[in-house]
């Protein structure tokens, strides 16, 4: 639902940011930006192409490796937030449960607990106060969390799991929001 969602905002946007030909009928408009020049499309994947970026920003600095220096202003903001929270445990770990498996991209190892967290990225930021993350990303989560404790049974390693998503602007240098999810994840 929610990248049903973000198609049809990303196509009011191509029509709406779009200038109109002179003489140009309302119909004949709407068909050229959307069918025939498809800036919508041009839009989306300029927008996937900076996810995909700042996602890798987070990965390197989580694995070690070096942060691209145009990266590093977008994300470093949203990695001094995480890095307060605990100690790295795990980066891009794969976890796998009965009939899912995913990427989680950061397991933090807390005094009191283990802390998943998921990095999105986003045009919109969600806002935490009414809802936050969308259900989908929390349900990710929850399979993630599952799947540590199921990993962490039995090893002595046994503590609370929170789950939180941090959402990065694509558009705006350096925002962020971190929408902590405080009901149990079970």
């Amino acid at each position: 639902p929610a990248l049903d969602r973000w198609k049809q905002e990303t196509a009011c946007v191509a029509v709406l940011t779009a200038p109109r030909n002179p003489g140009e009928e309302l119909d004949a408009f709407i068909v050229r930006v959307l069918n025939t020049e498809r800036q919508q499309e041009q839009e989306a994947q300029l927008a996937r192409n900076r996810g995909t970026e700042l996602h890798s920003g987070f990965e390197a600095y989580f694995t070690g490796r070096e942060v691209p220096k145009e990266l590093d202003p977008w994300i470093r903001p949203a990695i001094n937030a995480l890095i307060s929270f605990g100690e790295l445990a795990s980066s891009e770990i794969v976890l796998v449960g009965p009939g899912f498996a995913g990427r989680a991209d950061l397991i933090q190892d807390c005094k009191d607990f283990w802390k998943i967290v998921d990095i999105k990225t986003s045009r919109k930021l969600p806002d935490p106060t009414k809802g936050g993350a969308y259900g989908e990303h929390k349900l990710q989560l929850a399979a993630y969390a599952k799947a540590w404790q199921d990993k962490l049974r039995g090893a002595g390693k046994d503590k609370p799991i929170l789950v939180s998503n941090i959402y990065v602007s694509t558009v705006n240098q350096g925002e962020f929001v971190i929408c902590e999810h405080e009901t149990p994840w079970e």
